[in-house]
């Protein structure tokens, strides 16, 4: 069961579940990379500290052999106070070294944690099957099998040094109580930091160990991710709903951007695209877009905004197609939109922006004559074929917009006659 239970583990932990476990102070950590780090810091730092306390016991007693010659109380005190200081400050750099380093390792291990969580009472660590479970566990044998491995490197480094110290002391003839000390100072402190190196090395592997161990233990699987999913984020009906929700605003706030277009371009029944153009802020926009009831949606507002709305199927597809909302319209409709502009503000200026009965307006010729993308191209045709032959206002209705620059073209006009007809080559 454990090892199908591990098997079905295949998802990788979500960012709940690793919260979940750092607050129950499930982490990779081991004390004994600080205690062996502690133990190997502090093998430099000890000779340091000697000489310092030697010299703050030197200077003391030579000052206590001074002092004996006139004793007095304040005297005492004063020689008592300098020996603490001077023995506290040749201690600090290494008291100090060793704490901060401890401290660094342990946040470092647990990435910054501090919870109390597992100091709680757990009485199911009580049952004796779940102890005997433990002893038997993987995470046992591992334990025992470091524990074997480190005694014996440990035990092997020892030997090699006890075994090259007796050769070395008999090496210095006459002894002297101060060789020998001093002999046996240096390999105790070499054997210190032999030690304390291969214990570092033998816990960083085990803090390895312990990484992966956790990393497996969180591992989730696709029903409880599924199970997380609805706890967090709802039911799928809930889910719905809000995106509902999302999606209404939305609307509304695209419904509330036609007040603000200078056109609505539609086909009569199934796309409407509204455009703003302001000048010197880039080409026209598309501020709001819809097809069928969107659409009707979207010419009402227009009609109710008093915003000019022009029919003309294959422009209104064709941007509908090419441009999402809030998008400047690419540079292959620059032409089609500013005939629809022209057209706009020529209406405008003779006060006959909108009609009264909130049919659309109809310019006298087609707006899009240039080659387009073929994606936008077919949009483009399926809108003309839905055109039909509808008649347009009359030619004269086509007038500059101001600031507009235009070029005359040769040949006839639209249906309404043959005057001349306008091509705006910029939307400056």
């Amino acid at each position: 069961m454990p090892g199908q239970d591990r098997q079905s583990r295949t998802e990788r932990p979500t960012a709940r579940r690793k919260k979940e476990a750092r607050h129950q102070g499930t982490v990779a950590r081991t004390p004994e990379v600080v205690t062996w780090l502690t133990v190997l810091l502090g093998s430099y730092l000890v000779q340091h500290t000697f000489e310092a306390m030697y010299q703050v016991m030197t200077k003391a007693w030579a000052t206590i052999g001074g002092a004996m010659a006139n004793p007095g109380l304040r005297t005492d005190y004063s020689i008592a106070a300098e020996t603490v200081t001077g023995a506290a400050v040749a201690i600090a750099p290494a008291l100090v070294a060793t704490m901060v380093s401890a401290l660094l390792v342990n946040l470092a291990q647990t990435r910054g944690l501090v919870t109390l969580q597992p100091l709680k009472p757990n009485f199911t660590k009580l049952n004796p099957a779940t102890g005997v479970k433990r002893i038997l566990s993987p995470r046992s044998l591992w334990e025992v099998a470091k524990q074997l491995v480190r005694v014996g490197l440990l035990s092997l480094i020892v030997w090699q040094v006890l075994s090259g110290l007796l050769p070395l002391i008999a090496a210095h003839n006459p002894l002297s109580s101060f060789s020998v000390a001093s002999i046996v100072a240096s390999r105790a402190l070499a054997l210190t930091r032999e030690v304390a190196a291969v214990g570092l090395v033998l816990s960083v592997a085990d803090y390895i160990v312990q990484y992966r161990k956790v990393s497996a233990q969180l591992r989730m699987t696709r029903e409880e991710v599924k199970e997380e999913r609805k706890a967090t984020e709802g039911h799928p009906v809930m889910r719905g709903n809000i995106r509902r929700r999302q999606r209404q605003i939305s609307r509304n706030r695209m419904i509330q951007a036609i007040a603000k277009a200078d056109a609505v371009v539609v086909n009569p029944t199934h796309f409407a695209v509204a455009l703003r153009y302001v000048r010197g802020r880039g080409a026209p926009k598309v501020v709001a877009k819809g097809t069928d009831f969107l659409a009707l949606r979207i010419k009402e507002e227009a009609t109710a905004r008093r915003v000019p709305v022009v029919e003309d199927p294959p422009l209104a597809r064709a941007l509908y197609v090419a441009c999402d909302l809030e998008q400047e319209i690419p540079a292959e409709l620059y032409e089609a939109v500013a005939k629809l502009l022209t057209f706009i503000y020529g209406l405008k200026a003779a006060g006959r922006a909108t009609r009264i009965d909130g049919a659309p307006l109809k310019p006298t010729s087609p707006l899009l004559t240039r080659s387009l993308a073929p994606g936008i191209a077919g949009a483009a045709s399926a809108g003309r074929a839905d055109s039909g032959g509808d008649e347009g206002e009359d030619e004269e209705d086509l007038v500059a917009a101001p600031g507009a620059r235009m070029r005359p073209l040769s040949g006839a006009g639209g249906a309404g006659g043959g005057g001349a007809v306008t091509k705006v080559g910029s939307l400056s």
